[in-house]
């Protein structure tokens, strides 16, 4: 049931962007101008998250104590945290495409948040607006590559990692998510102590957990500054 409503979404979200992108681009006001540009880039950036998200399908189940509450992603297990693909495309590179798209949102929502400023308070600057198009791409492109380089590596599966989880992947741990052995490997996986808190730290682990910590709030007060 749960993908066949993500299929549903996946059909609305191709309709309303490919909708958006044909009235921006056959609008014939000219007050609109560069926001043109900035718009269609929104609509073809959600499409590209729509196909990914729909082909990985992330899914997991966030588990705290006796309560079980269903969510995309990621699963988390004391300090552990695993995220697979449930969708057509399971290997584990997918899930970095999905993380990669995910990021798209940050750079995009601040450029338009720029955008509006300039257009409340500094008009005159809005006919070099386009000059902010080619770092925004740059800035998309980084983001993504980053958040992929974070889940194929930082969060790549080894056997550590595997050994310590095998509880959960063998069902000894229940879940809402059944797990085998034979899908461990294929899911992006962060260990962030092998102990108790602070005992045991996978430094790899932790440093991908604050690169997405920091960019997610670095980019958040962005947007509240603006």
């Amino acid at each position: 049931i749960t993908y066949v409503s993500q299929v549903i979404i996946t059909i609305l979200a191709y309709f309303f962007n490919i909708l958006l992108i044909f009235i921006v681009q056959t609008s014939k006001n000219k007050e609109i101008r560069t926001y043109r540009i900035l718009m269609t880039y929104f609509g073809l950036s959600d499409l590209y998250y729509t196909t990914v998200h729909c082909v990985t399908y992330p899914f997991g189940v966030n588990i705290q104590g006796d309560n079980m509450f269903k969510i995309q992603i990621p699963e988390n297990f004391g300090h552990a945290f695993i995220v697979r693909g449930h969708g057509i495309y399971r290997e584990l590179m997918r899930m970095g495409l999905y993380f990669g798209a995910y990021t798209h949102t940050f750079p995009i929502l601040i450029f338009h948040f720029l955008y509006r400023l300039m257009a409340i308070k500094y008009t005159h600057l809005l006919q070099y607006f386009k000059m902010f198009i080619f770092p925004l791409v740059l800035a998309t492109a980084a983001s993504n590559a980053s958040w992929f380089s974070i889940v194929n590596w930082l969060f790549y599966p080894d056997e550590e990692i595997l050994r310590i989880l095998t509880p959960i992947y063998n069902g000894s741990i229940p879940g809402l998510v059944v797990h085998t052995m034979d899908s461990a490997a294929k899911h992006a996986q962060a260990l962030y102590f092998t102990g108790a808190t602070f005992e045991g730290p996978r430094w790899a682990n932790l440093a991908g957990a604050g690169i997405i910590s920091s960019s997610t709030n670095t980019s958040s007060f962005k947007l509240l500054y603006i």
